[in-house]
């Protein structure tokens, strides 16, 4: 059973300050595969989510060296802050509060940074934003979106912004080798 196929009733917990939403429980995580990750301690998803046991109030990452949990006893959360905020405490044993930085926002600006790249290189010269986002496997859209986060400005403001340094910078380069060649 999926999270999605089990009913509201499953969803709540034995402890009273755990109860949580069947809304909670569809975070888009599949949990057969999150499960799977936590039964192999997969290192790569750590930092992609996190498992709330119900059983002992605790949420750990799922690398975690503990005896994994049943599967009906495991709540998946993208971050540490939505276990804590659905009253799990975090785990002593692995201590997902100090788990590396979220991985989504890692994977946005590793995707930033790649754009900023291609940018500073001229792809924006010759193609424009959507072939420079579908280069990065992005949509235009979330392009835009995770750059200004990223850097307060589009990915268009951005080469802008090149394009006139460069020219500042050819302009100061001829100014300067103008100057020593009348001395």
């Amino acid at each position: 059973l999926t999270m999605i196929e089990r009913s509201p009733n499953l969803c709540r917990t034995r402890r009273p300050n755990l109860q949580l939403s069947l809304g909670h429980c569809l975070m888009n995580l599949d949990s057969e595969i999150c499960y799977q990750a936590i039964l192999s301690r997969d290192r790569r998803f750590d930092g992609w989510f996190y498992v709330g046991v119900t059983s002992t109030g605790v949420y750990c990452r799922p690398i975690c060296g503990v005896r994994p949990p049943k599967l009906l006893n495991c709540r998946f959360f993208r971050s540490a802050a939505s276990a804590e905020k659905n009253g799990f405490r975090p785990c002593l044993r692995c201590r997902p509060e100090l788990a590396p930085g979220d991985a989504m926002l890692e994977v946005s600006s590793s995707l930033t940074k790649a754009a900023a790249e291609l940018i500073e290189g001229g792809f924006l010269n010759e193609k424009s934003v959507p072939d420079l986002a579908q280069r990065i496997g992005v949509s235009d859209r979330h392009l835009r979106r995770i750059f200004e986060s990223e850097f307060g400005v589009t990915p268009l403001q951005f080469a802008q912004t090149l394009y006139r340094l460069r020219l500042s910078g050819q302009a100061f380069a001829a100014q300067a080798a103008s100057f020593i060649s009348l001395s």
